[in-house]
């Protein structure tokens, strides 16, 4: 059986860089105001912890989203400085910028199920009509 040590130390690592990075951002949008209307929602390392895949996600859709992804490549240098003055590491991963399209799936998953179930509940409320007239 393998050892589960270096899953759960990459793991703590993955989430104290997303705290960091997220705090960074929200700096960053404080004194930029084209950087709005979004989040990050995860990040993920690449297993030699070179690298930094930071995703982004805006409820206004995937256009905005990819360009709120080109507007914080600009801001990538700076960035990288502050996580390494945040974070005491030997090497700070390169930072890589990506929309989530995750959250999209989920909404249009959501939107189906919210239709199935006003269907449903369409049908039994004209079954118990249909009941109560005879």
């Amino acid at each position: 059986m393998r050892s589960t040590a270096p899953s759960v130390k990459r793991r703590q690592k993955e989430a104290l860089y997303f705290r960091t990075i997220t705090q960074l951002i929200a700096d960053t949008c404080r004194d930029d105001a084209e950087l709005s209307n979004f989040f990050v929602t995860r990040i993920g390392m690449s297993p030699d912890g070179g690298v930094c895949t930071v995703y982004v996600y805006s409820p206004a859709g995937a256009e905005y989203s990819h360009k709120i992804v080109g507007r914080l490549i600009l801001y990538k240098p700076s960035l990288r400085k502050a996580l390494s003055t945040a974070i005491s590491v030997r090497r700070v991963p390169e930072i890589i910028f990506e929309y989530d399209s995750r959250f999209q799936k989920q909404e249009r998953l959501e939107a189906i199920l919210d239709t199935i179930a006003f269907e449903s509940r369409q049908q039994e409320d004209s079954h118990d009509q249909y009941d109560e007239s005879e």
